[in-house]
């Protein structure tokens, strides 16, 4: 995980992942570790394998935690550590959405082409949120070859997304023939952010 500071990377922490599929559900377990701190960010997403739809999410954290639970709605409970505030969540979940934190996972199985846009629902919830369902916009598609330090140079679709519920745009890297996700650039308040894989 590297911050793009003066044309440089410098490195802020790593990302793991694990993701464990089966016939029932496809989940998505992450840690985030910032260097020189003792702060890790431990993620779960469970989404069911046949139609993604999610079934759980939570999310640790040195200044929150909070636990959804995905069904004819959305409940669960959101905890402000510096605070000491726990609200209780209860969202209607009317229409068919994606988990926030589970949908790039799932940008590699669609049929990605040159020119390629899609609208996607994703539940993404925040406190001071009116709504949580948002629009995440997949606004352009477009071929490219990314070369990796590692394990040389792939053909990849390069995958614009624009998130409503952040503002921040993201440009995924995915290998066209594994379909893994080799990089991420992310531009947030202004900020570059890559995600690599090593």
């Amino acid at each position: 995980y590297f911050a793009v500071n003066g044309g440089r990377n410098v490195e802020i922490g790593s990302f793991a992942f694990d993701i464990a599929a089966n016939n029932k559900a496809i989940s998505v377990y992450t840690t985030l570790q910032f260097l020189n701190s003792a702060d890790v960010w431990v993620d779960t997403s469970i989404s069911d394998a046949n139609t993604f739809k999610p079934i759980y999410r939570s999310s640790f954290s040195k200044d929150n935690d909070y636990v959804l639970k995905y069904s004819k709605e959305v409940t669960g409970y959101h905890y402000n550590k510096q605070t000491n505030k726990r609200t209780a969540i209860q969202d209607p979940a009317v229409d068919a959405f994606f988990d926030s934190y589970a949908y790039p996972y799932f940008l590699g199985l669609l049929p990605l082409t040159t020119g390629y846009k899609k609208d996607l629902a994703v539940y993404d919830y925040k406190p001071e949120n009116k709504t949580n369902i948002k629009r995440t916009r997949i606004e352009e598609v477009k071929n490219n070859v990314y070369l990796s330090d590692l394990t040389g140079e792939h053909k990849v679709w390069q995958v614009s997304v624009f998130e409503e519920a952040t503002n921040d745009k993201y440009e995924y890297y995915i290998d066209k023939d594994s379909r893994r996700i080799l990089k991420i650039e992310i531009l947030a308040n202004g900020q570059k952010l890559l995600l690599i894989d090593k």
